[in-house]
């Protein structure tokens, strides 16, 4: 892949392009496989939320069979049980489907820290 530096360096500057999301977690300590992994639970989490929940259909979205995403909720101390009632609960909220945010983990469970 060839960059164009010029494009990179205006994309940089703008909030919430990829790049920008880039340069504000450089230097927080967190090493690429770490921030690897937080990038794909919050990317299973807004495709679960997309989907309102389904499991099943958040997988196609996300391109892995639905025992793949539900392994990367296990690893992150979520299961799609609880995963897809935050959603729904959430969605019945706001008068509708699927949120704009992920879902939130009960505080009875492992809680996701994924500010840097």
């Amino acid at each position: 892949m060839i960059v164009d530096f010029e494009q990179w360096a205006r994309r940089r500057d703008q909030s919430g392009s990829l790049e920008h999301i880039v340069a504000n977690f450089y230097g927080t300590g967190l090493d690429l496989g770490e921030l690897l992994e937080r990038v794909r639970i919050l990317y299973a989490l807004e495709a679960l939320n997309r989907s309102g929940g389904n499991v099943c259909a958040a997988a196609v979205n996300f391109g892995m069979h639905r025992n793949s995403l539900g392994r990367i909720l296990a690893k992150n101390g979520l299961d799609a049980r609880t995963v897809r009632q935050a959603v729904r609960e959430a969605g019945r909220r706001r008068g509708g489907g699927a949120t704009e945010a992920a879902p939130q983990q009960s505080t009875d469970s492992k809680q996701l820290e994924l500010q840097p």
